[in-house]
């Protein structure tokens, strides 16, 4: 009788064929049907994909970047059972780097994995090293439902289905809750998909990134919803990501929207970070360090709607320590109060 393939197996399997493709002529190796693993390293973390997607941000018109790379992580301890929803954490990362840079600068993949999170990382590939904030097929409508059904189609296609089955990601497995978290630059991508990209995205973690579309965050915030309610946590670090978390808090009044602004003088209580639906953190942290000092990502993702890993139902929220606003003096710190006389466009 063949038995099924063990997960070594199945991985060697997969390494093989990926390298297989990368040595191909470039004509044949991406003929249809194409095989879309271009990399994959199994840790201790988990399992990274690095995949070559159709619905990737690029190549897109009237753009010079031709990288279609979007990673996958799928961390160690996730489990999916056969009615178990796909979670999804997408992460748009900003200006002048790369995807690969950033998810181990950032350390996305010990984050998520740190969370207790029951879910997978998608980490598209922006513009490679460049001064821009495009987001290519993402900017359109239906960008985001595309990529992420993209994802999906390929983590179930053969030969990575026998891999993944190690963590029961399968056909009967449904899609599942969305998040996307952005840094700087990457506020742009994320604003367009949540205007057009045709998902219903559950919460939006941004990191030093509101540096526009605050009109795009409020009326995501403010429209109805399958879920209970949206949540937003934004760290704000200069002047002009403080200029428009004002804006934002004046129209949020406006609307009657409850919200929790933290100053550097003070700490949110974890009770409160999850509890919170629209949370404003001042931070003096270096701007490129945001998503990841203090483990940032990790804490809004501890305190998030997103299904807890098998082995941590029930016995509540591991995270027990504090989010910390780094001091400042208090003249530094944003005075919620002030009136906002022009609204960010």
């Amino acid at each position: 009788m063949n038995r099924p393939p063990s997960r070594r197996e199945a991985l060697s399997t997969l390494c093989l064929l990926a390298a297989s493709a990368a040595l191909l002529p470039s004509r044949l190796a991406w003929a249809e049907p194409r095989f879309r693993l271009r990399r994959l390293v199994e840790s201790s973390l988990g399992l990274t994909l690095w995949l070559d997607l159709d619905n990737a941000p690029f190549p897109a018109p009237r753009a010079p970047w031709k990288d279609s790379t979007v990673i996958v992580f799928v961390p160690t301890r996730a489990r999916f059972a056969p009615d178990e929803p796909l979670d999804t954490v997408v992460y748009f990362h900003g200006i002048k780097t790369t995807a690969q840079a950033v998810m181990e600068r950032h350390r996305l993949r010990e984050q998520l994995h740190g969370s207790g999170k029951n879910a997978i990382l998608v980490l598209p590939q922006g513009p490679v090293n460049a001064d821009d904030c495009r987001g290519g097929k993402l900017d359109r409508t239906g960008g985001l439902r595309r990529l992420l059904d993209e994802v999906r189609q390929t983590l179930l296609a053969s030969p990575m289905d026998r891999t993944l089955a190690a963590w029961g990601i399968n056909a009967e497995t449904p899609p599942g809750r969305t998040v996307l978290a952005a840094h700087s630059g990457g506020f742009r991508v994320a604003a367009n998909c949540l205007d057009r990209g045709e998902v219903d995205v559950t919460e939006v973690y941004l990191f030093a990134a509101l540096y526009g579309a605050t009109d795009v965050f409020l009326q995501w915030i403010d429209a109805p919803t399958a879920h209970s309610a949206r949540r937003l946590i934004s760290y704000h670090d200069g002047d002009t990501t403080t200029e428009n978390t004002r804006n934002l808090i004046h129209n949020l009044r406006q609307r009657h929207i409850p919200y929790r602004y933290a100053s550097t003088t003070r700490e949110v209580a974890p009770e409160e970070f999850v509890r919170d639906h629209v949370i404003f953190l001042r931070t003096q942290v270096n701007h490129d360090t945001v998503a990841f000092a203090g483990m940032a990502l990790r804490n809004c993702l501890e305190a998030s709607s997103l299904h807890d890993v098998p082995e941590l139902r029930g016995a509540g929220k591991a995270w027990a320590a504090t989010v910390s606003t780094t001091e400042a003096s208090p003249a530094e710190a944003l005075d919620t109060t002030a009136e906002v006389k022009t609204a960010d466009r």
